[in-house]
This record gives C-alpha cells, sequence and structure tokens, in this order.
C-alpha cells in the first residue's frame, strides 16, 4: 500500500469512530447496534480509534462539573488526564460488545510492546502519518510520516533505532538505565531529557530540547562495536550533525533560536486556538498543515464563528466538532472532506 493510501485509511477510520462516538451518544437504533459490532470485528484499529474518540467524549463531559455558580475560576485540573500511562475505558450498558471491544483494544498495534521470556521489550513501529508512542518506561516518542523505529530494552539499556526520517524523544529520567538511541552507527544517550533525531542520506542531525545528551560514533578502526565519543554535552537549545560517511567527522555544536527550533520542529502538531474566528480562516489554517484538506461546499458556511482549541493535526477532531454542535454534513472523499449544511 502506497503512504498516501495508508494515511487515507487511518484518516478513514479515525472519522468513523468518530461518529459511532457520536452516534451511541445518543443512542443506538437495533440496526446501527448490529452495524456498530459487524464494523468493530472488522479491523483491531477500529476499536483503538473508538476507544480514543470515546475517552475525550468523556473528558468534555467534564465540563458540566463546572459552573459559574460554583465557583468563579475553573480548575485547572478539571480537563487533565490521571496518566498518560494508563487510559481506562468503560463501557457500561454495552454487555458482550464491550468484551469485544476490550479485546479489539487489547490487539492495537500502537500501544502493545512483546516481552520476551528475559523481561526484555522488543518492539517495530512504523508511523504511516505522524503519531505518538508510549514506550515500556513512560518514555514518549513522536514520529514523523514515515518515519520508523526498533524498540529494544534490555535490564542494562533501553535502545531505540531510528531506521528512517525523525523522531522527537521525551526520556523518562533513570540513572540506572541509559536511553540510547541509535541512527545507524551513531548513538545519542540521554538519562532524562528530549530532543530530536532525524537521519538524511548521509547525516545525522541531532537537536536537544530539554537537558542534555551525549554523542557517539562507531569506531571503524575496530571490529567490535566500539564506540567513540564525539560531543559529551550537546545542551537545549543546541543542534549538531554527524556525517555518516566520514571516517572521523568534524562534529560542531550550534546553538539554535527559538524560531529556528520552532521551523526544525515544524512536522510536530501545534495548538491552534481560534477564539470566534471565522469557519473560512479556521479550514485555511488547518489545511495548510495537513495533507488530507477541508472544503466548504456551501459558502454560507464560511462566515460561521468557531471558538476552539485543537492541535494541528486533528482535522478529524474539528470535523467530528462541527457535525456534532452545527447543522453541517461532511462527506469524506479520498483526499479531502467536503461540507455541506
Amino acid at each position: 500500500m502506497k503512504e498516501h493510501e495508508s494515511e487515507f485509511e487511518e484518516n478513514k477510520i479515525d472519522l468513523e469512530a468518530s461518529k459511532w462516538v457520536s452516534k451511541r451518544t445518543r443512542g443506538f437504533t437495533a440496526v446501527e447496534q448490529d452495524q456498530f459490532f459487524e464494523w468493530l470485528a472488522k479491523d483491531p484499529r477500529h476499536g483503538y480509534w473508538y476507544g480514543v474518540h470515546l475517552n475525550t467524549w468523556k473528558q468534555l463531559d467534564k465540563l458540566a462539573e463546572w459552573k459559574p455558580e460554583h465557583s468563579e475560576q475553573a480548575n485547572p485540573h478539571l480537563l487533565r488526564f490521571r496518566s498518560r500511562q494508563h487510559m481506562w475505558y468503560t463501557f457500561g450498558g454495552f454487555g458482550i460488545a464491550a468484551v469485544l471491544l476490550i479485546a479489539l483494544l487489547s490487539t492495537q498495534p500502537r500501544f502493545a510492546h512483546d516481552q520476551t521470556e528475559s523481561g526484555c521489550h522488543v518492539k517495530d513501529i512504523v508511523a504511516h502519518t505522524y503519531e505518538e508512542h508510549q514506550l515500556p518506561d513512560g518514555s514518549f516518542v513522536e514520529m514523523k510520516n514515515g518515519a520508523a523505529i526498533k524498540v529494544n530494552y534490555s535490564h542494562e539499556e533501553r535502545r531505540v533505532e531510528l531506521v528512517s526520517s525523525e523522531a522527537h524523544f521525551e526520556v523518562e529520567s533513570n540513572p540506572d538505565v541509559p536511553f540510547i538511541v541509535q541512527a545507524r552507527d551513531v548513538e545519542i544517550k540521554a538519562v532524562g531529557t528530549a530532543f530530536s533525531v532525524s537521519i538524511s542520506d548521509n547525516e545525522v542531525e541531532l537537536l536537544v530540547t530539554e537537558g542534555k545528551v551525549e554523542v557517539y560514533k562507531q569506531s571503524a578502526e575496530s571490529d567490535d562495536e566500539v564506540m567513540v565519543p564525539l560531543a559529551q554535552n550537546v545542551e537545549a537549545g543546541q543542534k549538531t550533525v554527524v556525517s555518516t560517511e566520514d571516517i572521523e567527522p568534524d562534529v560542531k555544536v550550534q546553538e539554535v533560536t527559538s524560531q529556528q527550533m520552532d521551523e526544525m520542529l515544524g512536522w510536530k502538531p501545534k495548538r491552534l486556538n481560534f477564539d470566534e474566528v471565522p469557519l473560512s480562516e479556521v479550514v485555511s489554517e488547518f489545511n495548510r498543515r495537513n495533507g488530507y484538506k477541508i472544503h466548504i461546499g456551501d459558502p454560507e458556511l464560511e462566515g460561521i464563528l468557531i471558538v476552539a482549541s485543537f492541535h494541528s493535526a486533528d482535522t478529524h477532531k474539528l470535523v467530528c466538532l462541527l457535525e456534532g454542535t452545527l447543522d453541517i454534513q461532511a462527506n469524506f472523499e479520498t483526499n479531502r472532506v467536503v461540507l455541506f449544511r
């Protein structure tokens, strides 16, 4: 399957899941319930995306817990997730459907890790679009479209091999078990920090966003995998580039401005805040950042004022909000979604 076809398929499932959550909220008809079970059984990803949207819906339901008469100040922790390590969903009233959905969620590949008899964690992950994954130790990795990683955790080290593209790592601190990102013959070692690593044809680029890391390269003078230190302290706000062709690369650590850092990490979703912004401008902002486009098929919709906050990659959530709260219908096509009144 070509890359754009795979991305479209994932978006399609994502959007279908949001519609099923909307139907569940108003109540399934008998026919819809049968159709829902059939949809769940077709693909393990269906259960995953349904769980994601259902959890989001429940978070929004919490807004009802705060009203003006309760307090003059909103509870800052009202919508805060209790833990990023454990996302539990409850499906009261679904009976056997709940069992089916939980089984599908347990087979969903995004957050599953294979554990060997020795207790080591081994997993390969390929991102067909922007993805975020939690690693076995609680660290997080954000993967650019086309990125591939191999996770290999042992008792001695936490090793992740970046095979292609770019990824940003937010490392859970553990001084006793080093966190190592391997990119070809280059290794980046960290304890508790955050950094981005990207691979091109003949070099590996490192950008540190928090803390500091050490950079090593495999020695060409030894048959053994001896790692030679190149840079001992690359700190937040710095970058370095290591040639994978030179036997003894000349590594220079450079300072980067906040603007340069934003440009280098431009592939990561950004929070977009809209305060009474016309729908036409909201759609323009999303289309500028995403391959899957939104088209307004009815000009009367363009002036509708939107008050909302999204990540720039959450096209599906925007469409779900428009369908659920306004008199808008979305027609999904191969490379775009068209909005009608």
